[in-house]
């Protein structure tokens, strides 16, 4: 799953790993919480709030509160909890307005796709409770070897805890664009009954220099109150309506 604003990525992430001497056991236990996700119903979809904190250039915080539902019409999917639009700030309209013309959505909830897309793990720390894996992370549209993930499992629940990526040296994802340094932590809920581990918090964090302006970039998400719906709820609607 998935979540950097601009020009930086939106990652969905799975593990693959071959097992090795003396830790067969473990990645076996890995390469089961990867099919687990991979193998669940792919036309599932969610409904849950989002609480973000966000700060740019050392601004003031702006704090939003939103829920998104896959049943509401298009260009609504994402609507204020707790408050109207007309007693928002101007600084919470605009948060508003950026959700809805993301992608962001109930997609990024779910690790389904971590074995396409990681290669050469290695376990780098094991205990009786929990192992934490390696490997370098490469994306077709950045220079190679500038990103590696992190990936924590809970071996006592069989699941992926928690996905942490990070670049490795500065690059450039464009032209006239420089990243300093890139991360991406994100910790995931145990599953409950055939459920997937479903995310639960989101820390992002960016800086560099774009049309050479710096920029520094932080935030924090929590998701809560996730609703799994029926496909079968979901109708497809007109045109997206203004805010």
């Amino acid at each position: 799953m998935h979540i950097f604003s601009g020009f930086i990525l939106s990652l969905m992430l799975v593990c693959f790993a071959t097992a090795e001497a003396g830790n067969g056991a473990t990645f076996t236990m890995l390469d089961r919480a990867a099919a687990r996700a991979a193998e669940l119903d792919p036309l599932s979809r969610y409904a849950f709030t989002l609480e973000r904190r966000s700060r740019n250039n050392g601004a003031e915080a702006v704090t939003i509160r939103a829920r998104f539902d896959p049943r509401w019409p298009k260009g609504e999917q994402w609507r204020l909890v707790d408050q109207d639009k007309e007693d928002a700030s101007e600084e919470t309209l605009i948060e508003l307005k950026a959700l809805r013309k993301s992608e962001e959505n109930d997609e990024a909830l779910v690790y389904d796709k971590l074995n396409e897309m990681l290669v050469d793990v290695e376990l780098t720390q094991e205990t009786s409770e929990t192992a934490t894996f390696i490997a370098p992370l490469n994306d077709d549209e950045l220079p190679p070897d500038v990103l590696e993930v992190e990936v924590t499992l809970n071996k006592i629940e069989g699941y992926v805890s928690r996905i942490a990526v990070r670049s490795v040296r500065e690059f450039k994802p464009v032209v006239i664009a420089k990243v300093k340094s890139l991360s991406q932590i994100q910790t995931y809920a145990a599953p409950v009954g055939d459920g997937p581990a479903l995310l639960q918090s989101s820390e992002n964090a960016a800086s560099g220099k774009a049309m050479f302006k710096k920029f520094d970039q932080h935030s924090y998400s929590v998701y809560s109150d996730i609703e799994r719906i029926d496909p079968a709820e979901i109708v497809e609607s007109g045109e997206e309506q203004p805010l």
